[in-house]
């Protein structure tokens, strides 16, 4: 019983986690957060989306507000979608 409740919890999880990296790849995918990320950290036109993408995806820092910031997207709420934003630490892409 203990082994199916660990099972249980261990899969809910997932599925939580999965959820949100859904959401960001979503979002992500639309390039309207890609567009509103190059804007607020002041990314170089020349950096190619992809590695825009890979860099916030890949990071760690802003992981739970980009997450939380592309669900918002993804529900239409934009209010909370740009308080959200305004959370994310840009890095640095001078040496991706």
């Amino acid at each position: 019983m203990q082994r199916f409740l660990f099972l249980l919890l261990l899969f809910a999880a997932w599925g939580a986690t999965a959820a949100a990296f859904d959401s960001l790849t979503y979002a992500l995918n639309q390039q309207t957060l890609v567009k509103d990320l190059r804007a607020q950290c002041e990314i170089k036109a020349s950096v190619p989306d992809e590695q825009v993408k890979k860099v916030f995806i890949s990071s760690e820092v802003n992981h739970n507000a980009l997450s939380a910031a592309a669900a918002a997207l993804k529900e239409g709420k934009q209010a909370q979608y740009q308080q959200l934003l305004n959370t994310v630490r840009c890095p640095e892409f001078n040496s991706h």
